[in-house]
């Protein structure tokens, strides 16, 4: 790992654990392992607002990717490809754990900086649900008015999930990740198979 990620890894750490404001440039540099106020942080970044915006693109890379690498996934919305796409998610979802975190930690403070993750991460993520179920529905020869709205029930029950694991420290009682993956897996083949039955009124009711 280069120096300059090691200090992007440690920051971002760092600004998790206590919050943006009260991590120092120090406090970096000795997480990265370089001698505190000696200066290689400012070597590598003008600030810690840099790094930061750094982190946030380096994520939004990695996700770019990984949409990449899912575009020929085949059948969609079969178990085995659902199954896929929800451990794809909540693989996303927990590389972004700290990032969230920070967000958690700072977003009164920082609007600015709420505002961009929302849109790098959440927003964009919906957007992809509402695409899949889209292109699900079409395969099957249906249409719903609001595949936005029924798109946000499919990708909420994974972000709860994850929340709470990171709210908590734990998963939703009386589960784990494993039997949660199949029950949603289970509840929006469920819901597949419910909109491609309902008619044109019943879809407007």
């Amino acid at each position: 790992m280069t120096t300059r990620q090691r200090i992007v890894t440690a920051a971002v750490e760092l600004f998790a654990r206590q919050g943006y404001a009260r991590t120092t440039v120090g406090q970096i540099e000795a997480a990265a392992g370089l001698t505190p106020r000696a200066g290689g942080f400012y070597k590598h970044f003008a600030s810690k607002a840099e790094v930061l915006e750094v982190a946030l693109a380096q994520r939004t890379e990695a996700i770019d990717a990984v949409v990449v690498g899912l575009e020929d996934t085949a059948a969609r919305g079969g178990a085995a490809e659902l199954r896929l796409l929800g451990r794809v998610a909540m693989h996303e979802l927990d590389a972004e754990r700290d990032l969230l975190r920070i967000v958690m930690k700072d977003g009164e403070q920082f609007p600015e900086l709420r505002r961009e993750y929302f849109e790098r991460f959440p927003r964009r993520g919906y957007g992809l649900a509402e695409e899949w179920l889209r292109g699900a529905l079409a395969d099957r020869g249906a249409g719903v008015p609001d595949v936005e709205s029924f798109a946000a029930v499919v990708m909420g029950g994974l972000v709860h999930f994850f929340l709470m694991e990171t709210v908590f420290g734990e998963p939703p009682p009386g589960t784990d990740r494993e039997r949660f993956l199949d029950a949603w897996v289970q509840s929006t083949l469920a819901l597949l198979s419910e909109l491609h039955a309902m008619t044109p009124k019943e879809a407007t009711a």
